[in-house]
Parts: structure tokens; C-alpha cells; sequence
């Protein structure tokens, strides 16, 4: 499993289109020995973009394995290498490991954190909202054929879309996806928090000018790293996700020193030979670092191999495409044949993928990135009284479209919400008591710690896991227990006064339960 972002972390000019000359710098076998890791990342003659490409395609191995409903085969890559890891998580690691090293990169070269910001944002956002809406018709389609249509009738459609497009990780679109083994939707995106995350604290450590020498990077991120290595911080909020836990944090922080010390490390073949003996002659700790060490070395070496260029150099980055859509391509082609043989599956999904990514590096990411480098350049030079007067540039377009269609997705999940085209039953369960009855405007109800406010509503029995509490008409969050059922209100529902209508829906394809009606007064 892996990351949007993760594979989307380089600079196009830094390690994506390998278009300079492969030979710079190359001795008569094939590797650079002259050039440093530095003007290796800095130019275009290196192999990070075919190893980003890799390390998806391993994504979409991993994954065949346990989502196919034919298990009479094994993946004997992740039984080598487990307890360690798994080559999902590997190939995670592995693209932390690499967004430390491009984005110090770029934050190094530009030292802008308005420029930063717009950098990253768009790098992953315009690909991954686009692909959680078409990825979330297609299997809607793929699951329901001509029923699709009434899912646009359905709130958790649009619920889907829009959690996801903000970070917000919903796994299932309710009843899609239920004959395969996973009704997961898309299950990689779960390592794009943590990736903006890392991005933050690169940030905040560029705004407070404490990486603007490369001295100063190999200083910080090494405190990060030892942070990270000595103390379990990970397992607690801020940076706990799904459970993937020290690693590839450290190897973010990791990326970042390696960039620190680029100008001077020189990548050569046998720095590879102490390490894998370190690796067999260890155990415990020392082992697993060692392991991680010859992973890094590897990629670093491979990244330089001119001999490499030579047979193959991808133009065109599609890594985080591939990553992003490897996983709803896995679920169409089950779709079809649930217990497709898993190394078919991952030929037939990594095809799928491929076509899917390259159209989504054409249409959406690389205009993306181009919008993103221009706005960054215009606010470097926003003291040019003329530079706020040229024309947009190119991928203005683009960005604009992606909020019309935000909006769209946005007006679908509210008039799904307050208009029921489909037919409405009486739900067999019934609303006995709530509470409050009556609050203030603007004041927070049974306050949680986290400062929401949380409505609970006794019923007369305990209803489908899946009912949901309607507050003035728009559907909340909500967690059913033994006859109770508990909902987190937004602070605007409660910032008007008036009446507040309460009710349960439990939405199906062809009908929606409603229970009783309550009301909430909310007062000046």
C-alpha cells in the first residue's frame, strides 16, 4: 500500500521525463561515479521516475494477493522480507523515503513557503479528486449496471467523493462492491494524510528558516529522525495512520537527510556489500535497520545507473496514477472474475491503470503542476508591479473545472439530502427520547472532547449499523449502539434559531426507512 502522493513527491524537471544526456558523467560500466547524489537528483539524466514506476506496479502486486478471492497462491516476496515488512509496505517506505529527498529538494531551491504550498497542493489534489469521483462511478457501474443511476439519488455517494477529495478517508460506498472479497473503494489513498502531514513539518521547519543551508537540513532532520527512531510518536495523533507506524516516517525524515549531505555523498557499488553483511550477521533492531539502509542504497544506486538509462527512460511520470488508481482497477477487473488467478489480476489491473494514469498525467497532473510552478514564480516576483497583469498561465483552466465540479458534488450530496425521489417506508425502529431539547444558538451540546457537539437519540430497538440521523435535513455522522445512536452536529446547524427536525433514515437502492419525527428548538 502506498501513497498520492507518495509517488507524486518529485519535481517533473528533477526526476520525471529523463530527457538529459545518459552518459554524463558515466565510466565504460554503465554507472556515474563522478557525480554526486545532488547533480544526480538536480538534472534529468537519473532513474527515479522508472523507480517511482516500480515501486507502484509493486503496490498492485502486493494487493492481488489478498484481494482476489483465489488463495491457493502465495506472494514469496513478502514471505521473504516479513516480519520485516511486506513489499506493499516497502514500496510505501520506499516513496517516503523519496518525497523526503525531491520535496527538500524543491523547498530548497525555491525557499518560498507560499510556493510550497501551492507546489504540493496541486501536485496531489487535482489527480486524486478526479480520480475518487470516476473511480467511484466506475464501480458504482461496475457493481449495479443499469441500477447505477439510483446511487445519485444517495447522499453517501456524494459523501464518498467529498470526504475523500479532502483527506477525510471513506472506504465504502454503501451496497458497492459487496460481492468482492474488499468493498473497499480505494484502500491506498489511506497513506495521503500522513504524506501532507510530513509536508507540513517540511514547511514549518522552511518558515522558520531552518532549512535554508543544507548544514541546517542534515542538523534537523537528523533530530526529526532520532525523534522518530528513540520514541514511538507515531502510534499517537498527530501521526498515527492505519497503523504503518515508524517507518515511513522515518524514512521521510531520512530522504531529507540524504538530501542534506547530497552535494558530498557519492553513490558507489560496494557500499552495498557492508550493509548486506550487517544484514545477515544481525538481529533485532540492527537487523531491521540494516534492511531498511540496503533498501535506500539501492534506490540511490539504481537512481544513478546510466546503463539503466540506456535501456529504458521513461518521459512520462505516471507513478502516482498508477498508485492512486491500482486499486479501484483491481476491484473493476474482480468485478468481472472474482477469482481471477492473483498474478492475472495484477497484469489486468496494471494495464488498466497505466491507460487510466497516463490520462490523468496529461489531462490533470502535469497542467496541474505547470499552474502551480507559475503561481509560485508570480508570487516570488509579486514586487514587479507588472508581474499580477500577464496572462494566466497555462492549467488555470483546469483548476477552475475541478472547482465547478467540486461544486457540482457538492450541490449532488445536498439536494440528495433534502429531496427523497425514492419511496419512503415507515422504519420499524422509533426515536423514544434525545437530547438536548433545547439549546442556545451558537453553543455546543453534550460537548466532546475534541470541542464537537454530539446529539444521542434512545430508541425502541437497536437499527441496521448503516441508519443515519437526518438534523434539519442534513445527514450526520452518526454510530449506532444497543438501542442508541449517537450523531456529531456541525456548529453551523446550530448557530440559527428555530425548530430542528429529527429523524433516522436507512437508505436502500429502491427505498428509504424513515422513523419518527423530534424536534430541537435552538433559541436566542
Amino acid at each position: 500500500m502506498s501513497s498520492s502522493v507518495t509517488p507524486a513527491v518529485a519535481e517533473t524537471n528533477s526526476a520525471g521525463g529523463n530527457t538529459g544526456d545518459p552518459r554524463a558523467g558515466a565510466t565504460d560500466a554503465g554507472f556515474s561515479r563522478r557525480r554526486t547524489l545532488l547533480e544526480t537528483i538536480e538534472g534529468h539524466a537519473n532513474n527515479y521516475t522508472l523507480i517511482r514506476l516500480i515501486l507502484a506496479a509493486s503496490v498492485i502486486w502486493y494487493h492481488s494477493f489478498g484481494m482476489t478471492l483465489d488463495q491457493s497462491h502465495a506472494d514469496r516476496i513478502t514471505g521473504a522480507i516479513y516480519p520485516i515488512t511486506t513489499v506493499g509496505g516497502l514500496a510505501v517506505q520506499c516513496f517516503f523515503f523519496l518525497s523526503g529527498l525531491f520535496v527538500a529538494l524543491s523547498f530548497f531551491r525555491d525557499q518560498s513557503t507560499v510556493g510550497f504550498i501551492a507546489k504540493r497542493g496541486l501536485r496531489i489534489w487535482p489527480g486524486l479528486f478526479v480520480c475518487v469521483t470516476l473511480t467511484a462511478i466506475a464501480v458504482t457501474i461496475g457493481s449495479h449496471g443499469l441500477d447505477a443511476w439510483r446511487y445519485l439519488l444517495q447522499p453517501d455517494f456524494y459523501d464518498y467523493i467529498g470526504n475523500n477529495a479532502r483527506l477525510k478517508l471513506t472506504w465504502e460506498i454503501p451496497g458497492v462492491l459487496a460481492g468482492n472479497r474488499s468493498p473497499t473503494v480505494n484502500g491506498p489513498i489511506h497513506t495521503l494524510p500522513l504524506e501532507v502531514k510530513m509536508y507540513v513539518v517540511l514547511g514549518v521547519a522552511g518558515l522558520l528558516r531552518l532549512l535554508r543551508t543544507q548544514l541546517r537540513i542534515v542538523l534537523v532532520s537528523a533530530a526529526l529522525l532520532l525523534l522518530v527512531l528513540l520514541r514511538p510518536i507515531t502510534f499517537t495523533e498527530p501521526f498515527d495512520v492505519v497503523g504503518y507506524g515508524q517507518a515511513p516516517i522515518a524514512m521521510f525524515f531520512a530522504g531529507m537527510l540524504a538530501f542534506g549531505v547530497a552535494s558530498k555523498l557519492r553513490i558507489a557499488a560496494w557500499h552495498g556489500l557492508p550493509l548486506i553483511a550487517l544484514f545477515w550477521l544481525s538481529s533485532g533492531v540492527v537487523h531491521t535497520l540494516a534492511f531498511y539502509l540496503i533498501a535506500i542504497w539501492t534506490m540511490l544506486f539504481l537512481g544513478q545507473w546510466t546503463a539503466l538509462q540506456r535501456w529504458i527512460r521513461p518521459r512520462e511520470d505516471p507513478s502516482y496514477g498508477i498508485y492512486i488508481y491500482g486499486w479501484p482497477c483491481q476491484q473493476l477487473v474482480l468485478l468481472a472474475k472474482p477469482d481471477m488467478n492473483p498474478y492475472l489480476l495484477m497484469i489486468c489491473a496494471l494495464a488498466l491503470a497505466w491507460a487510466c494514469a497516463l490520462v490523468s498525467w496529461r489531462t490533470v497532473e502535469k497542467p496541474a503542476i505547470t499552474f502551480a510552478r507559475a503561481l509560485a514564480k508570480r508570487w516570488k516576483s509579486r514586487d514587479q508591479a507588472t508581474a499580477w497583469h500577464k496572462p494566466w498561465p497555462v492549467g488555470w483552466r483546469l483548476v477552475a473545472s475541478l472547482f465547478v465540479l467540486a461544486g457540482v458534488v457538492r450541490l449532488g450530496y445536498t439536494l440528495s439530502n433534502r429531496i427523497d425521489a425514492l419511496p419512503q417506508v415507515e422504519m420499524a425502529t422509533r426515536i423514544v427520547e434525545f437530547g438536548p431539547h433545547v439549546t442556545r444558538a451558537g453553543e455546543t451540546i453534550n460537548e466532546l472532547p475534541n470541542g464537537d457537539s454530539a446529539l444521542w437519540l434512545v430508541l425502541d430497538s437497536t437499527p441496521p449499523a448503516n441508519t443515519k440521523v437526518v438534523f434539519d435535513g442534513e445527514t450526520l455522522d452518526s454510530q449506532v449502539g444497543d438501542k442508541l445512536i449517537t450523531a456529531y452536529v456541525p456548529p453551523r446547524l446550530l448557530a440559527w434559531r428555530g425548530g430542528k427536525k429529527i429523524q433516522l433514515k436507512l437508505r436502500h437502492l429502491d427505498r428509504v426507512e424513515v422513523s419518527n419525527t423530534v424536534e430541537m428548538r435552538v433559541t436566542l
